[in-house]
């Protein structure tokens, strides 16, 4: 399936019933620039950049507990995150232009208690939510309110990785690297005896890599 980039909304169950649809994994849905939905209990979505439109229903009755919308997103459709009981909060970033009918804290037709819109003052975002009863946070100037680390990289026994937090408010990413972890050596392990003419190896092998690190005792 391809869409034009100039696509700005897409109906609900508008593939469901395709063989795309059919061979897709678990995971966000995604069709040209727009992000069609959810397949699979999957609690926590990461929009990738260069979207700009979330379909009609695309997340509607889903297990998502949390959302990352990126900045350059437009489009939000209508009931987008209609009925997600376990989301209580979104943060919506300045680049969006439209918020389509009950996208967003609705359960049914029935305002989410607990449900917080984290945007900027006067934004789009900010509007919609005033006028449809929905407590809002400001971002402006934001005092970062960190999730937990995720390892972007492993480390390994020699080289170290990276590990990545993002704020539940505004999306900001802040990395940190993570060190090397070191080998992890078995006991040693004679390969061959010490004599008078034959040198003593004796030898350790790292359980995570398999490197080998030999002990050498010469021959007088």
């Amino acid at each position: 399936i391809r869409l034009l980039d100039s696509v700005q909304s897409v109906g609900r169950y508008a593939f469901d019933s395709t063989a795309w649809y059919k061979e897709q994994p678990e995971g966000l849905l995604t069709v040209g620039r727009v992000v069609y939905g959810v397949k699979g209990n999957i609690a926590d979505i990461v929009i990738p950049d260069g979207m700009i439109c979330i379909a009609d229903y695309a997340f509607s009755g889903s297990d998502i507990s949390s959302v990352v919308i990126p900045d350059g997103m437009y489009y939000i459709g209508n009931f987008a995150f209609a009925d997600t009981n376990k989301l209580t909060y979104i943060s919506v970033p300045e680049s969006i232009i439209s918020i389509g009918t009950k996208a967003l804290g609705y359960a049914g037709n029935a305002l989410k208690t607990d449900f917080k819109v984290y945007c900027y003052d006067n934004s789009v975002a900010y509007m919609w939510a005033t006028n449809n009863s929905i407590a809002t946070e400001s971002i402006d100037d934001c005092k970062h309110s960190f999730g937990d680390w995720i390892i972007n990289v492993d480390p390994d026994c020699v080289t170290g990785g990276s590990k990545m937090h993002r704020c539940i408010k505004c999306n900001f990413v802040e990395n940190e690297s993570v060190d090397a972890k070191g080998h992890s050596w078995s006991g040693w392990v004679t390969i061959s005896e010490l004599s008078c003419t034959t040198d003593g190896v004796k030898r350790r092998t790292c359980t995570v890599c398999g490197l080998t690190d030999d002990d050498i005792q010469l021959t007088n």
